[in-house]
Order: C-alpha cells, then structure tokens, then sequence
C-alpha cells in the first residue's frame, strides 16, 4: 500500500495540533497557496514563522497517514487470522523544512532525506527492539524473500545488532543527469526539470544544490562528495543534523570513503573528477 497523504502540496485540515498554537485557518492557508511555497530556497528561504506553519501541516498528513496504516493492519489482521503476517513499513524519503536552507527533497543526500523511518512487525522468533545497524531500502526485497522462505539475491535485513554491521558502507546519490526513459514519457520528465531548475532560481552557484551528489555512509561517519563544492563529513552519533564538518580531523577515513564513492561513480557512470576530500 502506498500513502501519498505527507507529500506535497499539504492538507489544511479541520484538526491538526502539530500547527504552531494560534495559527488560523487563513494564516495557514495563505502559507499553504503563497505564490513561492516550497519553491523559495536558498537566498529566498521563508522566515521560520512560515516554515514553523509548515512543519505543523506536514506532521499533520503524516499524522493522516498513521491512521490510515492503523486501519489497513487492522484489516490484514483480521484477514491474515492466525497464517503469519508479517507488516513492515517504511518511507522513500524525507522532506527538507528549512533545513540546510532547502525545502522539498530534491538536491540532497542529507540525513533529514536519508534517514526514514523502517518497522518490521510480526517475524516469528524475532523480540522487539529498535536496532543501531545501518540499513538500506534496498534490503528490503530480499528481506520479504527471505522471511517468505524463498531466498534471493541481496542482503536481508539484521534481526539484531551484529558485531559488523557498522563495517558495511551504505551508498545514496542524487544526479542532475536526465534518466533513460521511454519517449511517451519525456514530456513529464521535461516538465518536472523546468519545476526543480525553478527551485534552484534564488541560489547562487557557490551553494551545494548543483551537480551530482553522493554519499558514503559507514555508521557513525557519513561522507558526502558534491561534483560543484568540497567534500563534507560528519559524525551521525553527535551530529544528526549535520551541522559540523570533521573533514579536517579525520583526512584518512574521508579519503578511504571517497575512494568506495570513486568505485560508486564509475559504476554509475559518473566520470567527473571529484574533489579532494580536504578542507
């Protein structure tokens, strides 16, 4: 099942205690139908009494969804009576709100887009807990596989924290680059790059929203390589929010990280060099 309900545009809905108190209907819509929302970036980034209103409309569909998926594994339960469901949830992305001056998802492998949420519910054997090992979406299938008694190829998701799981690197990128795509399909795809080049119209070339990008994860230190602006890496342990740069207090493991991205890229196709990891 796929719930569209905490993407944009946002629901001005009859309830939603996630607003900032005192927010009325107005204030909220002329937020909602402002002529720059979720375009205004950068230099235009809106003040944080307008992003504060749309935090608060953004919770709210994502508060939406969860009564939604209440009401469909309440369903499944019923249906599945006793045969062994297994549930799990997750999410594609994240949604910038002002943070790193950005809005929307486009032009990012931050944390605030990377970082979803991912429940699994209902393995036989399993005990609850909530697990530090880093995982990827792409384990995904060959989870559902596996736990169906049908073993593919890729890696299953960890039931537990193991010892190595903090070794493994795991690899996110965005590209400027226009996909492959059938030509009924190239009108939305031209459509959809005038919009996000539309987003980028208040920044200036020197801010890291250009390019190619990518990231090389390896828990708690997270590289991220831009094709246009110095490397940056952080610590996630301290740092969720990346807001230090350590790149100049650990130059060996942000050059041992560039080089799994050179690998990356040139599997991918990108052939542009990539700038030093160096402040």
């Amino acid at each position: 099942m796929n719930l569209f309900d905490a993407h944009d545009p946002y629901e001005l809905r009859a309830m939603n205690p996630f607003l900032p108190e005192g927010t009325s209907p107005e204030r909220a819509r002329q937020v909602l139908d402002g002529p720059g929302r979720m375009l205004e970036m950068c230099r235009r980034l809106p003040g944080e009494d307008t992003l504060e209103v749309l935090r608060g409309l953004y919770l709210g569909d994502v508060a939406a969804a969860d009564a939604k998926l209440r009401e469909i594994v309440e369903l499944l339960e019923t249906a599945a009576a006793g045969s062994g469901l297994v549930t799990v949830v997750t999410s594609d992305h994240g949604e910038h709100l002002g943070e790193h001056r950005l809005l929307g998802h486009e032009f990012s492998v931050r944390n605030v887009l990377l970082h979803v949420p991912l429940v699994v519910h209902g393995l036989p054997g399993v005990r609850p807990a909530t697990l530090d090992a880093p995982v990827a979406l792409a384990d995904v299938p060959a989870s559902l596989l596996s736990w169906a008694g049908a073993p593919g190829p890729g890696r299953p998701l960890p039931t537990r924290d193991d010892a190595d799981a903090g070794a493994r690197t795991l690899l996110a990128a965005y590209s400027d680059a226009a996909p492959v795509t059938p030509d009924r399909a190239r009108p939305v795809i031209e459509f959809n790059n005038r919009k996000i080049n539309q987003k980028r119209v208040w920044c200036v070339d020197a801010e890291p929203v250009f390019g190619d990008m990518a990231t090389a994860i390896r828990a708690p230190h997270k590289l991220i390589w831009y094709q246009n602006a110095p490397a940056q890496l952080y610590d996630l342990s301290v740092d969720p929010g990346e807001q230090r740069d350590r790149i100049s207090e650990r130059p060996e493991l942000a050059a041992e990280l560039a080089r799994e991205l050179d690998v990356f890229r040139e599997a991918v196709g990108w052939t542009g060099e990539a700038p030093a990891p160096t402040r």
